[in-house]
């Protein structure tokens, strides 16, 4: 562990640096003279090494330690300054304008290979070779490879600056700096890492994992190992996503690794990690995380067979280390609720439906030789007519009627359906150019909208972009949830191309507890909204926790070996007992809507 010591400024650590220099360099002018620039030391500290995970060794100092300073460089002139190479009509400066200077006089210059690649590993410090520009200010940093035990220094100009300066540096006491001892913890446990609670939930061993929108299953080298865990923010702002160099809060698949007894560690697998965190009832990588509110998310493996013991730890990567017990659990099974042969109409939702049309200028757009609005017409006009059984409470919302317009208006209020009424008033609506996209209000009208509902309520939005009202639709089914609605918000997206929005619109679903749908063109539209019409159904274990939940007719739920209790949240909702999964084994359960 490398030595520090702070260096505090016990004086006003700033000077001016002025263009204009006086006396004989002031005969010395070029054209265009160098900004005024206005230095402070922010703070310094020596090592006795510089570890840095980038480079295989450390770097070790000639003299004895190194004394590292973070100053910050204000531009007060009027021209733009260069934090490079000075040319010879440039507005510059550079590391070969300082050095510091000891008790005895004795001088030591930047040392410019540890300088760099100290730098480097630096989130927040302005980059040699960058800009400046008049009026911001920027934060550097200097290395220099000096004597050890020196009490005060001086960091002064070297006849490289283009004027004099003298910052005086004092040193402090030697202050301690307490490392955190690293986290141990078994499954279920909650482990605090840099602003965000980690609880790993499960972990099970694969031989293949698959999947229903892949072709062909993913086979492992070895096997599979795959970790559940929830994220809980417990700061600011943060990202499930790769983590930006400005220091924002956020964590990424790369803060794990997995270790066995033996020693070894194996970092996630991109592919199927990437392909297995698809399913919408985990955050999507890209995702925000907001306070507060538990996420779920996966984690996978590929790692040899037959090792008895594994442990999910941190990688240098992760702001704390942390050690995780993992008990490994044996393949699920998966459990896929269909329709019956001889039940009703083949579709139908449960105790009541609002649809929410996009009506904005977007939907003008040609698709497939038509208008995307017509399309989605003729897709809604055939869903209510032949798919959602008459006399179901159904709503109809849309988007504003004038251009500019952020509106959102109750097109039908929640009422029994009428399929002849409902898909004449639907064929009607019309998209009207430049009408924006109000998605967040839209879902905050939701509550309002179905209000007097029994049972569970499916929400249906068909949109083709993103909100371009200022809403927030996160907060909005965050507050849907709050209150206690039993509502299942479904999103189709329609002709969208942004894998961005894509993920977007499935942490929206997720969060308003259903799930998003990819409707490339018309046929898939249309099989896209009677999927999202269809009843959802809950797996409850024998002490009655929810394990999952689906959409009858959709994909298998996965779930551990065992024997669950299915419910159907129809209009009249079914219990199905006794349904028994075995590890790898899919079970397909019959559903009579009659």
């Amino acid at each position: 562990m490398s030595k520090r010591i702070l260096l505090t400024c016990l004086l006003v650590c700033s000077v001016i640096a002025s263009g204009l220099v006086q006396g004989e360099t002031q005969a010395q002018e070029t054209a265009s003279q160098p900004g005024d620039l206005g230095f402070a030391i922010e703070r310094a500290e020596t090592r006795e090494t510089i570890d840095l995970a980038s480079f295989p060794d450390p770097f070790v100092p000639v003299g004895g330690e190194y004394l590292i300073i973070w100053l910050t460089v204000t531009n007060i002139g009027a021209t733009a300054a260069d934090y490079d190479y000075c040319p010879p009509d440039g507005s510059c400066f550079n590391p070969s304008w300082f050095e510091v200077v000891d008790e005895s006089g004795a001088a030591f210059p930047v040392d410019e290979l540890a300088r760099a690649a100290f730098e480097q590993s630096e989130e927040e410090v302005h980059r040699f070779g960058g800009e400046i520009q008049p009026g911001d200010t920027a934060r550097i940093v200097l290395v220099f490879d000096v004597a050890p035990g020196v009490a005060s220094w001086v960091l002064r100009d070297t006849d490289a600056a283009l004027v004099p300066f003298s910052l005086p540096i004092v040193t402090s006491e030697p202050i301690a700096i307490a490392e955190e001892a690293p986290l141990y913890a078994e499954l279920n446990q909650t482990v605090p890492v840099g602003g965000i609670d980690l609880v790993a939930t499960r972990a099970e061993a694969r031989a293949t994992i698959d999947l229903a929108s892949f072709p062909e299953p993913f086979v492992p080298e070895g096997e599979y190992i795959v970790v559940y865990l929830t994220l809980t923010n417990t700061g600011g702002a943060a990202e499930y996503d790769i983590c930006p160099p400005d220091g924002r809060l956020c964590l990424s698949q790369l803060w794990f690794e997995l270790a066995g007894t033996a020693g070894n560690a194996y970092p996630v697998e991109p592919i199927a990690w990437s392909a297995f965190s698809m399913n919408p009832n985990f955050l999507s990588f890209g995702s925000e995380l907001a306070p507060g509110f538990p996420e779920p998310i996966a984690l996978v493996f590929d790692v040899p067979a037959g090792v008895e013991e594994w442990w999910l730890i941190a990688t240098p990567e992760a702001p704390r280390q942390f050690f995780i017990r993992l008990e490994i659990d044996a393949a699920p099974g998966s459990i896929q609720v269909i329709r019956s042969s001889h039940g009703g109409k083949g579709g139908g939702a449960g105790g009541a439906v609002e649809l929410i049309l996009d009506t904005s200028g977007s939907m003008l757009e040609s698709l497939e030789g038509r208008r995307r609005i017509d399309i989605a017409k003729e897709v809604l006009g055939s869903l209510v007519a032949e798919t959602i059984p008459a006399g179901t409470p159904l709503a109809l919302r849309v988007f504003g009627a004038a251009p500019d317009s952020c509106e959102t208006n109750l097109a039908a209020p929640l009422q029994p359906l009428d399929p002849a009424s409902m898909s004449s008033l639907i064929a009607g609506v019309e998209a009207i150019d430049g009408v924006n996209t109000p998605i967040g209000a839209s879902l905050e009208r939701v509550a309002e909208d179905l209000q007097g509902a029994n049972g569970t309520k499916i929400v249906v939005f068909v949109t083709d972009g993103e909100e371009t009202c200022g809403g927030d639709p996160a907060a909005a089914l965050r507050s849907l949830a709050s209150q206690g609605i039993d509502v299942r918000v479904n999103i189709v997206g329609f002709a969208v191309e942004d894998e961005a929005l894509k993920a977007r619109f499935r942490e929206w679903s997720r969060l308003g507890n259903g799930q998003y749908f990819d409707a490339a063109g018309s046929a898939g539209l249309g099989q896209a909204v009677v999927a999202a019409v269809q009843p959802p159904f809950r797996i409850l274990d024998a002490a009655g926790n929810e394990l999952g939940d689906g959409l009858i007719d959709g994909d298998p739920v996965e779930v551990p070996p065992g024997a669950y209790t299915i419910e159907v949240l129809s209009a009249t909702p079914v219990t199905i007992a006794n349904v028994v999964v075995e590890s790898g084994a899919r079970v397909e359960v019959a559903w009579d809507d009659r």
